[in-house]
């Protein structure tokens, strides 16, 4: 709980970075990885540091030797969510873009947690100094499994304010409301 209450606090002074901080926090804090040697870790128990928050995106320095022993075992993952319990599946994780997903600029692996099921958890990693760039997707990349969504490639896509609802039905309560201002933007 420590740790969502200084999210909360940095969400309040960050604006937009801070609520996407925050809404990636809890998500984290529910989704175990699967290690090699068949044990189960967090996957907020990957941040060893905060390097920067910029816009939608979440900077932090992984522990190198549990991502790559996450990595080693597949990838799997089991995420608890309020609409369905249990969410499981693999990071297909790969150097390269890949149906659903393309590598971030600077960035040597990316895996997210599903094409279809959104909200989603995204992680792209850098191998020289663990540094990973993790967001949420908030839309599907494409409509039908087809056509490319082009709600997908925007700010928005990782902006919780803008889908909350999704948020709150697949994930629960973060500890934040978002208002919605005269302009219809997020507040």
């Amino acid at each position: 709980m420590k740790r969502i209450s200084m999210v909360l606090v940095l969400a309040s002074v960050l604006q937009s970075s801070g609520f996407c901080f925050a809404g990636a926090l809890p998500v984290l804090s529910r989704t175990y990885l699967m290690l090699e040697n068949g044990q189960e870790l967090l996957a907020i128990d990957l941040l060893k540091k905060i390097n920067r928050l910029r816009g939608d995106r979440i900077y932090v320095q992984l522990d190198s030797i549990k991502f790559n022993s996450w990595i080693k075992a597949g990838g799997k993952f089991r995420m608890l969510t309020e609409n369905v319990g249990v969410e499981s599946g693999k990071f297909n994780f790969c150097n390269c873009s890949q149906y659903g997903g393309s590598l971030h600029d600077g960035y040597d692996l990316q895996g997210f947690s599903s094409v279809t099921k959104t909200p989603r958890l995204q992680i792209n990693y850098r191998v020289s100094d663990s540094e990973a760039d993790i967001d949420l997707d908030g839309y599907t990349p494409f409509i039908g499994g087809i056509i490319p969504n082009p709600n997908h490639l925007t700010y928005e896509n990782s902006d919780v304010r803008f889908w909350f609802d999704s948020y709150l039905k697949k994930f629960g309560n973060p500890g934040f409301e978002v208002v919605p201002v005269k302009n219809g933007s997020p507040n």
